[in-house]
């Protein structure tokens, strides 16, 4: 655990120092970029045998909106074939996983699927993935990855960075602007420029541990 907090912090100095010696450019790329997927991505999908939800930090054990988007747009779109992996553990205090969370509400909704699957032992996005990959109940490679819009460009492309082929399927109908999602998006941004630089700075140190955890 403190070697992951060490390498967290060095990947976030260098982060910071691209940052400056861009003069912001790369921000402003990983902002720009952030904001595209966000506005563009489709709330449909072509494949449809492997859907992913991303789990989010739970309200009281329940789901709270952004995570019921999440799940409301699996249950649009899955099919009798699908297989569903809910991803996202204890979080926040609650007493209940995120994912077992959001297999409950699915249940409920009488959600005609194939089989519903959950991962427990993760806390953050990359963990999810992480998670998934070594799960022996994935098939293949090719999965549709449902999220929220602020959250598709990180969590895509991390997916990609664990080798999935992504389909990425916008949980809300479309992107709505404003103040607080505004900031979001600029929050989003910097986590990805972060996990970005992390990427770059294991490879050019050779880091083994970190490029273990990043791919």
């Amino acid at each position: 655990m403190k070697s992951r907090v060490i390498d967290g912090y060095l990947m976030l100095l260098f982060s910071i120092a691209l940052i400056a010696l861009s003069a912001g450019l790369s921000f402003l790329t990983a902002f720009i970029y952030t904001c595209y997927i966000a506005v563009k991505t489709s709330g449909k999908t072509i494949n449809t045998e492997q859907i992913i939800i991303l789990g989010k930090k739970l309200i009281h054990n329940q789901p709270d909106n952004d995570y019921l988007a999440r799940l409301n747009r699996a249950i649009r779109i899955a099919e009798h074939t699908t297989d569903i992996h809910i991803l996202g553990g204890y979080t926040g205090g609650s007493t209940i996983s995120e994912s077992e969370s959001g297999k409950n509400y699915l249940q409920k909704k009488k959600i005609r699927a194939g089989h519903i699957y959950t991962e427990e032992m993760s806390r953050d996005t990359l963990d999810n993935l992480k998670q998934l990959k070594n799960s022996k109940l994935i098939k293949g490679t090719a999965i549709t990855l449902i999220t929220s819009r602020y959250h598709l460009a990180r969590a895509g492309l991390m997916a990609q960075g664990f080798d999935f082929t992504v389909v990425p399927c916008a949980a809300e109908d479309a992107y709505t602007p404003g103040i607080l999602a505004s900031l979001t998006l600029v929050s989003e941004a910097f986590f990805l420029h972060w996990y970005l630089s992390g990427r770059i700075f294991a490879q050019l140190t050779r880091n083994q541990r970190m490029l273990t955890r990043i791919k």
